[in-house]
């Protein structure tokens, strides 16, 4: 999902990282799931791509839920 965020920008990774004061490989580790974020950090990311956090975070539940990842009790 932050791969399609960041493509919908128009915004290379080069970028991007850039534009967060990241080394050029940032973007590319973490898009490979080399390195994870943690939610401060994915907070960042959004908001420098003008993503509204709380609708990705809610978009993100419901295709976890929707592909079987989730289960509610």
């Amino acid at each position: 999902m932050l791969i399609d965020a960041r493509m919908q920008s128009g915004l290379s990774q080069r970028a991007v990282c850039k534009g967060l004061n990241k080394v050029p490989t940032y973007i590319s580790k973490v898009e490979a799931g080399i390195r994870r974020l943690d939610s401060v950090e994915t907070i960042e990311l959004l908001i420098f791509l003008k993503v509204n956090p709380v609708q990705f975070f809610t978009d993100y539940l419901k295709n976890a839920k929707e592909m079987g990842y989730l289960i509610e009790k």
